[in-house]
């Protein structure tokens, strides 16, 4: 089963709408610039049950699942644009929330 990877970000007060719609766009753009990804989607999160902890865009991304998990560990440690953005988000976000799974696994 694919292993997916979710971030969810929260920003400053000090970002205007268009430096998010930037950011998130630059994120969605990973998906053809890094190896292993099978799928990236992308939203502005909008529960109506106000439970989001103030992070405003979601990203889910989905990797091949193999016995060593190569595609996902050249994703997080080594891809080069996806270094490159986590040097970027770091200096423009106020906070990261990452989750991983693999589908029916408990």
């Amino acid at each position: 089963m694919p292993i997916t990877h979710i971030v969810a970000f929260k920003y400053p007060a000090s970002l205007p709408d268009a430096g998010k719609k930037a950011f998130a766009e630059r994120f969605v753009a990973l998906k053809d610039q890094c190896k292993g990804v099978l799928s990236l989607t992308a939203g502005k999160e909008n529960s109506p049950e106000g439970m989001s902890g103030a992070y405003e865009h979601v990203f889910v991304l989905r990797f091949a699942a193999s016995q060593n998990d190569a595609d996902r560990l050249y994703y997080l440690d080594h891809d080069p644009a996806h270094q490159e953005f986590k040097a970027f988000a770091a200096k423009t976000v106020s906070g990261a929330q990452v989750w991983d799974f693999e589908e029916g696994v408990f």
